[in-house]
């Protein structure tokens, strides 16, 4: 939908109604939240106000015309002991009103992407970057051990296919907010330069992060004990 200026994506939340509660419980107590690179948040009530009149038919249950009264939570700054919801019917001017925070109601999201990393020739995937999972393409055998605490949760954007099929590209970075951004480089057990290995990374303006308990181990070699 194109509204207030700019396109936006909408999602519903397809488990059905819920609290606000439990929403706030969820969201940690704000209206917006960080998942892989995407924001998800609540609409305003003037947003949806919009998304209704573009689409007055809109039915998020069936996919046919909305015959009956919806209910929607929005981000709208809250009353004191309840939240601003709306409710809307086919052909009907999205009507607000404070509800309870115990009651439930549906949820609509706009999804916008906060970050992301493509590869020229390559598919990425998003993941959220833990001990044991795969590195570096989605079809490899080696997995991460020892990521660092304060890494865990990241999100980790992985080659598909495998280290035999891989090709060569190059990695662009996009952010629509302040973000960190850390390369993983991993050494090739059959090509250690003599015992040195010098990546490069330096020379194009990266910063080196020691980290010795983060290593690559596949399932290919014995463990250890």
């Amino acid at each position: 939908a194109f509204i207030a200026g700019r396109a936006r994506w909408y999602y519903y939340f397809s488990s059905g109604v819920v609290s606000w509660a439990a929403m706030q419980l969820a969201f940690n107590g704000t209206d917006s939240l960080e998942l892989k690179g995407y924001v998800l948040a609540l609409p305003s009530i003037d947003d949806l106000a919009a998304l209704f009149a573009l689409h007055p038919g809109l039915e998020v249950l069936s996919g046919g015309p909305n015959k009956r009264l919806t209910h929607f939570w929005t981000s709208s700054a809250p009353a004191l002991g309840g939240a601003w919801a709306v409710r809307q019917r086919l052909g009907d001017v999205a009507v607000p009103y404070v509800a309870d925070e115990g009651q439930e109601r549906h949820a609509l999201f706009e999804v916008a992407e906060a970050y992301t990393v493509v590869h020229g020739h390559s598919r990425l995937r998003r993941l959220v970057l833990e001990d044991g999972m795969p590195c570096c393409f989605a079809g490899g055998v080696d997995t991460l051990q020892g990521v660092p605490p304060e890494a865990r949760g990241a999100t980790f954007f992985l080659q598909e296919g495998s280290l035999w099929r891989r090709t060569a590209g190059r990695f662009a970075v996009t952010a629509a907010v302040h973000a960190m951004v850390f390369a993983i480089a991993a050494i090739d057990p059959y090509n250690k330069h003599g015992g040195l290995y010098d990546d490069s990374f330096q020379d194009l303006g990266w910063e080196e992060v020691r980290n010795q308990p983060l290593h690559m181990s596949s399932f290919d070699f014995p463990k250890p004990g």
